[in-house]
């Protein structure tokens, strides 16, 4: 699981860093699932930069 906090618009670089960089180095393998995420405020009451979305990813 990553927390990324931020706007949505940029979630595409918590993905990047999740499956091109600590995904590669640890030596997990992910399961063939899509990942899931959960959003921890609402852009109803909380300003873009503090957006919070957990990204959850399933191993083998």
């Amino acid at each position: 699981m990553l927390t990324h906090t931020g706007p949505y618009a940029e979630l595409h670089k918590a993905y990047r860093f999740l499956f091109g960089n600590w995904l590669v180095e640890s030596g997990e393998n992910p399961k063939r699932v899509p990942a899931f995420e959960r959003y921890l405020n609402t852009p109803a009451d909380t300003a873009p930069q503090n957006l919070e979305t957990e990204i959850m990813v399933a191993l083998v």
